[in-house]
């Protein structure tokens, strides 16, 4: 009897020699570094236009973190705080505005970033803030509400001094697949939950890479991610972006810093740090960089298969330096104003057509300047100030792709947009 334990013992200790590189090998991804040549830059001359711009009803709904469009409803969804900042809620509205739903979605954690997600599928609405993900089902609007699995690899703390990592709010998800794949603050690693098993599993990412930032799908197996804290020169910025693929766990890293990646007809499109925007092949080695002549500001995105962003014809304003500005992040309340010493309209709606290569421009309004007030000092005349100005600009928090219906410009007013 002893014989044959000590022979079973033998038997499970070999298959477990055996089988384990294949189980590392599952468990482990295939790290794949990638060159890309950017040395390809076409010049593309602006064309003036005029599109069509309707003041679309703005709901008055506080402390907005979020809009996101819903094309299997024709809805616009508003993620937001309640008036205390206590919880969050979901406020879905016809496009012209009429509040159709408000849905309580839980308590807010304060310690949190305080920004979240939406994404959709024909059956249900994924919900990502905080440390949670939400599902609500579209044919009752129930609420399921998921806690993320612990935190498991930590970027390096070094990388970021003085900034609390202990948060681990979810930064963005996507649905891929049968996955809800979700990036969060602090991980060196990306976050899966298979729909069907309701499971999390995290999958570990090279340190050099820092964490995961945005996520943009390319198909059911592929994704793309920009990073965020590697190290590498200034932290914040998105110096490098992968191409991850769920079925083989290859990861390929590209060290090319970007502000923004998205796919427009099965092609993958980016606006580098300079804010130019530019087209990977299919074979993702070369680059096409256009240059447009005119200063991307803000508010990238595509919507049937053409380009969409806010535009400058200059890079400063009265000596003042544009930034560009360009993200991922969704539309949200605070608005920046300019008065400008000027009444020549400076900054425009761009539309690139990527199959003809050209770039149709259509300015926006300007208004009266809004009176400076606040500044207490008897070297500081006031009205002298406000004269000088002739009239003012709102820098516009984003864009929203609404696919047949346009794009949504978002600024102190909301705006639908049409060729």
């Amino acid at each position: 009897m002893k014989n044959i334990v000590k022979l079973f013992i033998v038997i499970i200790v070999a298959f477990a020699i055996i089988i384990s590189p294949v189980w590392l090998k599952t468990r482990t991804l295939k790290i794949r570094n990638a060159t890309l040549d950017v040395s390809n830059i076409e010049t593309v001359k602006a064309i003036n236009s005029q599109f069509k711009m309707a003041e679309v009803n703005k709901p008055n709904i506080p402390l907005t973190r979020g809009v996101f469009y819903d094309p299997y409803g024709d809805y616009l969804n508003y993620l937001h705080f309640n008036n205390d900042q206590q919880s969050w809620v979901l406020t879905i509205t016809s496009l012209d505005g009429r509040i159709v739903r408000t849905i309580d979605l839980g308590a807010h954690k304060s310690s949190s970033s305080g920004r979240g997600k939406i994404c959709f599928d024909k059956n249900t609405i994924y919900v990502g803030v905080d440390e949670m993900i939400i599902f609500i089902r579209r044919k009752d609007y129930s609420v399921e509400r998921i806690q993320l699995s612990p935190r498991k690899y930590d970027i390096k703390s070094d990388l970021i001094p003085n900034r609390d990592t202990s948060d681990s709010s979810i930064i963005d998800i996507e649905k891929v697949g049968k996955y809800i794949v979700i990036s969060r603050n602090n991980a060196n690693g990306i976050l899966l939950f298979d729909v069907d098993r309701r499971k999390f599993d995290e999958w570990k990412l090279p340190e050099e890479f820092g964490s995961v930032n945005k996520i943009i799908k390319f198909s059911e197996d592929i994704l793309f991610v920009t990073n965020f804290y590697s190290g590498k020169g200034s932290y914040l910025i998105q110096d490098q972006f992968g191409k991850l693929n769920l079925a083989t766990r290859e990861f390929y890293i590209f060290s090319q810093p970007v502000q923004k990646l998205f796919v427009v007809e099965n092609s993958v499109w980016g606006v580098d740090i300079k804010g130019n925007l530019f087209v990977l092949d299919n074979e993702l080695k070369h680059a096409k960089t256009y240059n447009f002549g005119v200063f991307i500001v803000s508010g990238v995105v595509h919507s049937n298969g053409k380009i969409w962003f806010v535009g400058s014809d200059v890079d400063s304003i009265d000596g003042k330096p544009l930034l560009s500005t360009v993200s991922d992040d969704p539309p949200i309340d605070a608005v920046e104003v300019i008065n400008l010493k000027t009444d020549k309209q400076i900054l425009f709606i761009g539309c690139f057509d990527p199959t003809k290569e050209d770039l149709e421009k259509s300015y926006l309004p300007i208004s009266k300047p809004r009176p400076v007030i606040g500044i207490h000092s008897p070297d500081i005349n006031l009205d002298k100030i406000n004269g000088e100005f002739k009239s003012s600009i709102t820098i516009p928090t984003g864009i929203i792709d609404a696919e047949t219906h346009g794009v949504f410009l978002f600024a102190d007013k909301v705006f639908q947009i049409n060729r």
